[in-house]
């Protein structure tokens, strides 16, 4: 079905766009903003498939960098001074709240090592409660949710994100959260990305908006159900790109066409040398790290394992 969409999304849409931009001499690795309109949003964009002349499937994200904005509402919303920033990357990173997400804590140990000791704090499992999350927030520029999430299509308002103690949701964070310090706002989680596109189908209305109402300069989400292995390593990739300088729309297309050619061998080894620098202590991450070790140490080195766009191509950046 996605491959369907997506190769639909090129030959009724995207390739006529494209073919317009060549026409006006823009360059290959300029940046796309689309304002999706009704259920627009909820397709991805950069993700539009074809062929090149020798057979090749090709991809938007490989001629650009893509990125989506909200309705006039919520830039209007926004609409209030960000908090000063003296360009130090702060994170709050809430892991795993539910204890239930098998690679959770290793996508957490990722994304928290990039930044630099004292300038992160992680809420990890029970200590990830809505209360801590909203209070925690409004001091760091990056915020990182690794968790379950659920989009209510029948009651936009208690969409939400699931933590320790209640779902922290999309009105609870318009209300009571001040995220006027933040950069960026990482929603790694389910489905993150829907949007309501039949009450208001003029307005993007879901969690980046909420989050960029609350203050947020730029949200990364999800428009489906992601894979918990590819998830942990492209958030990884991203966030080391992004530290090192490149912007955050440009680094989450790097981190995408990076899982998308990555090859089983280079991920039997990734797991190798993490399995091993664990110690053998035991603990429950040396399991999960072994675990995606025996995966793909199974395959064809020169496989690709996360070529499919299911496994990169429900993340979305959205930026005011």
């Amino acid at each position: 079905m996605i491959d369907d969409t997506t190769s639909a999304l090129w030959d009724g849409v995207i390739g006529v766009i494209v073919e317009r931009l060549r026409v006006l001499d823009v360059r290959d690795e300029s940046k796309l903003v689309f304002l999706p309109h009704r259920g627009v949003g909820l397709l991805p964009l950069h993700a539009a498939r074809r062929q090149n002349a020798s057979g090749r499937v090709e991809y938007l994200l490989d001629d650009f960098t893509v990125g989506y904005a909200p309705g006039a509402h919520t830039l209007a919303l926004r609409g209030r001074a960000m908090k000063h920033d003296d360009g130090t990357a702060t994170l709050l990173a809430a892991v795993n709240p539910t204890r239930d997400l098998a690679f959770a804590e290793l996508e957490g140990t990722w994304v928290t090592s990039v930044f630099a000791d004292g300038r992160r704090t992680v809420l990890d499992g029970s200590a990830a409660t809505t209360d801590a999350v909203i209070a925690h927030a409004s001091r760091c520029t990056h915020v990182h949710f690794c968790c379950h999430a659920a989009f209510r299509s029948d009651d936009v308002a208690e969409s939400g994100l699931g933590l320790a103690d209640a779902v922290l949701t999309l009105g609870r964070v318009v209300r009571e959260a001040d995220l006027r310090a933040a950069r960026l706002v990482t929603l790694s989680a389910c489905e993150t990305g829907q949007t309501e596109a039949h009450k208001w189908p003029d307005e993007f209305v879901g969690l980046p908006a909420a989050f960029m109402q609350a203050g947020a300069r730029a949200v990364v989400s999800t428009l489906w159900a992601v894979e918990d292995v590819s998830s942990a390593l492209l958030m990884a990739h991203f966030y080391r790109a992004h530290l090192a300088g490149m912007e955050p729309s440009v680094a989450l297309r790097t981190a995408q066409r990076w899982l998308r050619d990555v090859t089983a061998g280079e991920l039997a080894k990734r797991f190798r040398e993490e399995r091993n620098s664990a110690g053998g202590t035991g603990a429950p991450s040396s399991e999960i790290v072994s675990r995606a070790w025996r995966r793909f140490v199974a395959m064809k080195p020169n496989d690709r394992p996360f070529a499919h766009p299911f496994y990169w191509g429900a993340f979305t950046f959205y930026e005011a």
